[in-house]
């Protein structure tokens, strides 16, 4: 089992990834190859999923009030 400063490591390491993304409207530059919005689209929805799934499963090993504290901690 992970100790709880490396679980608050790996949320905020993933919670500060996945929001830190930019809007799916933002063009970054015309020289870079802009992914297709579609695809983006479904590479966010899938990175939100996988987070979701993540916390559930840091939930999931511990289902007390202190498990629920470490990860909104």
């Amino acid at each position: 089992m992970v100790n709880e400063t490396d679980m608050f490591e790996l949320i905020r390491t993933c919670l500060d990834s996945v929001f830190g993304l930019p809007p799916l409207g933002m063009d970054r530059s015309k020289d870079e190859a802009c992914i297709d919005v579609k695809e983006r689209e479904v590479l966010y929805t899938e990175t939100l999923s996988a987070l979701q799934e993540l916390l559930k499963q840091i939930l999931v090993q511990d289902l007390t009030p202190e498990g629920l504290q470490v990860v909104f901690k």
